[in-house]
């Protein structure tokens, strides 16, 4: 749990990072000029919209103190841009992939100790290590 801290004013000397995400929105079925000039105009220069199996998106690139800071500072932009536009989800890079992965690796965990070996040989991943250091059939244990 995180602990909230002080709201501060930002500096010139407060140190920025690069934020890499994507919002999704509705109310766009396809990019006009006059829907990304609205968008670029309220800020959203720093990103790229697109659409992608009928979804609209901004994959924004955005310099700030914080995600969090980031995340809303873009989706303040995209209110003021004066179209009938919602924002209904946030991307991160990656996490689909790292949620994928953890579950396929929690799924490993699972079967180790189950007695269908013939399942537990079966997914891809099967001479992966586990996260605890611990191998997987047929493979020595790193303490061993």
């Amino acid at each position: 749990m995180s602990t909230a801290k002080p709201h501060q004013e930002a500096s010139q000397s407060e140190a920025k990072e690069c934020y890499s995400f994507s919002l999704v929105l509705s109310g766009i079925d396809e990019i006009t000029d006059e829907i990304a000039n609205a968008i670029y105009g309220a800020g959203c220069d720093d990103a790229l919209l697109g659409i992608q199996e009928g979804d609209a998106f901004l994959d924004f690139d955005r310099e700030a103190s914080s995600l969090e800071e980031a995340i809303f500072s873009a989706i303040r932009d995209v209110k003021k841009c004066g179209l009938d536009v919602e924002v209904v989800r946030v991307d991160l890079p990656g996490l689909a992939t790292t949620n994928s992965i953890n579950a396929l690796l929690d799924v490993k965990r699972r079967l180790k100790g189950s007695h269908d070996t013939q399942l537990y040989n079966s997914f891809l991943i099967d001479d992966a290590p586990m996260l605890d250091g611990s191998a997987g059939p047929g493979e020595k244990s790193s303490s061993s």
